[in-house]
């Protein structure tokens, strides 16, 4: 997961350098929130998965 945000903060950066962009902390705050949650649902449907198979 670290790899993938660092990769979001890569983009920042990349994106500063282009016109008409902007780098935001705001922008890397939301991809850190989306790989949390997203790595939460994850873990989620697997335990029902499981649940699910074990009855």
């Amino acid at each position: 997961m670290a790899g993938l945000l660092l990769y979001g903060g890569l983009i920042e950066v990349l994106q500063s350098f282009t016109p008409y962009r902007v780098a935001e902390w705001g922008d890397i705050i939301a991809d850190g929130l989306g790989l949390f949650l997203g790595f939460g649902l994850d873990i989620f449907s697997r335990k029902i998965a499981h649940t699910d198979r074990s009855e």
